[in-house]
């Protein structure tokens, strides 16, 4: 069955990395993963997600939430609070709430400090799949070139031949896509997208300034720490090569990426907030409770040489 791997491709001969990897995501085959039981479970969500599809359209993560919950062999200890009609709203039951919460946020954290997540806003590359054959720009659009591009790729990068997938969902992706032009009209950003895809920096700071907003980060203290090392690792430390100024590209050491260090395009949003939860992290000791965040070396400064 599909497992989800994170930071790999050490072995291979044909993949290089600035920063061992850290915040690659790779959805791997294997048909004797998981026991029978576990792959039954797996098949199950799956076709329940298919016949849904039109109505539910996020894939709410269930494959790798059930992984990670699996291999982490996590339970859930924390009682659930149930409030009956015109019962009051109390500090001590919110707070249970909150706790539970985040205890389950925090399982589901990477070995490597990132939340691999589905992007369910702007999908560039995730969206369902529409009636009439192509992929819409975000969760509820109607079909695009963007969409049906990117899309219809992945399917034939994971294997389908040109009519494969359920229904025959290449064939109708192909031809939407000829239909409405070809894929050489895809926006500037589909090209983009085409040679580098994730967002896992831009959710680990989103992710994390949340958890720290809950005032109870003396409960997830490794979280913090692994979150704190991914920040770390997926700076990037170098600018691009030659001279990169006179080919109008921009300083990009010591910035961050929509993804990871090796995506190497530096982002303005991105670099910002990760430098704020680079910070938020590194003042845990102070201010959180006594999480010893084990810092060591410094980052980058933003813009140096």
């Amino acid at each position: 069955m599909w497992r989800l791997k994170i930071a790999g491709g050490g072995k291979d001969p044909y993949l290089s990395s600035t920063n061992n990897f850290v915040g690659r995501q790779t959805w791997e085959f294997d048909p004797n993963y998981g026991s029978e039981e576990e792959r039954l479970e797996v098949e199950k969500a799956r076709l329940h997600y298919w016949n849904h599809r039109h109505q539910v359209k996020p894939s709410s993560d269930v494959l790798w939430r059930m992984q990670f919950m699996r291999e982490k062999k996590f339970k859930q200890d924390i009682a659930q609070v149930k409030i009956e009609d015109g019962e009051e709203v109390s500090y001590d039951k919110v707070t249970t709430t909150l706790r539970r919460s985040v205890h389950l946020f925090a399982a589901l954290q990477a070995e490597d400090g990132h939340w691999p997540a589905e992007n369910a806003g702007p999908m560039y590359f995730m969206p369902p799949l529409n009636k009439d054959g192509g992929w819409g720009f975000h969760i509820g659009g109607h079909s695009t070139m963007f969409g049906t591009t990117l899309n219809y790729i992945c399917m034939r990068l994971l294997g389908e031949g040109l009519d494969g997938g359920l229904d025959g969902a290449c064939g109708k992706a192909r031809k939407w896509i000829l239909d409405h032009g070809s894929a050489t009209v895809i926006p500037s950003w589909g090209k983009t997208w085409l040679s580098s895809f994730g967002s896992q920096a831009w959710d680990a700071s989103f992710a994390i300034q949340a958890l720290l907003a809950t005032d109870i980060s003396h409960e997830i203290c490794p979280t913090l720490k692994n979150v704190h090392e991914f920040i770390k690792a997926s700076q990037v430390k170098d600018n691009p090569s030659g001279d990169f100024e006179s080919m109008y590209r921009h300083t990009s050491k010591g910035s961050w990426t929509f993804s990871d260090q090796d995506h190497g395009l530096q982002v303005s949003d991105s670099t910002s907030e990760g430098l704020k939860l680079y910070y938020a992290a590194y003042n845990v000791e102070q201010k959180w409770w006594g999480c010893s965040m084990g810092t060591g070396k410094s980052i980058t400064m933003v813009g140096g040489n």
